[in-house]
């Protein structure tokens, strides 16, 4: 062979390489508890030890995502604490671009480039609560009446994902 049909011939092998592995990546994501007694966290961490792509809802195939590979639940990026996120919930001025810097800046040995997101799960009125915001500051909010089905709480969390779809490039 040549050096031309080399070139070609790795050329095409890039770009197969490429189009394969797109789109074939999940969210990167920290889960947020705002409930004290941790109730929302203990069912995000049943919901990631019993679902899998096979069970997961129709939903996801909306999503630029194909579910959730990294979820940080009991670490959290320095600085992502409760009275952050009270002020991003309550919209106080300057939150919201310190939740941004801290998601899309973070680096560790399972991070490289940051966070797509957070969830922000809260229980109000006898209602489970969850707010998907991106590392770009996009914000969906999605709820359902308590008690929920882990398949129910697919479905909360994938709407909530949303958020992350516009910046998502796997």
């Amino acid at each position: 062979m040549d050096l031309r049909t080399y070139f070609i011939f790795f050329i095409a092998l890039f770009v197969c390489s490429e189009s394969a592995y797109s789109g074939n990546r999940g969210y990167k994501v920290v889960f947020f508890d705002s409930n004290k007694v941790f109730q929302n966290k203990t069912l995000f961490k049943k919901y990631r030890n019993q679902y899998g792509f096979d069970t997961l809802g129709s939903c996801w195939k909306e999503r630029n995502g194909n579910w959730i590979d990294i979820a940080y639940i009991n670490k959290l990026p320095t600085g992502i604490n409760e009275k952050l996120i009270y002020d991003v919930q309550h919209q106080l001025p300057g939150a919201i671009g310190k939740l941004k810097y801290i998601l899309s800046n973070y680096k560790d040995d399972e991070i490289d480039n940051g966070f797509d997101g957070i969830y922000i799960a809260e229980n109000k009125n006898n209602t489970l609560v969850i707010q998907g915001i991106s590392s770009s500051g996009e914000s969906v909010i999605t709820n359902k009446q308590l008690p929920i089905s882990l398949k129910q709480f697919d479905l909360l969390i994938c709407k909530a994902s949303k958020a992350f779809d516009k910046k998502f490039n796997p």
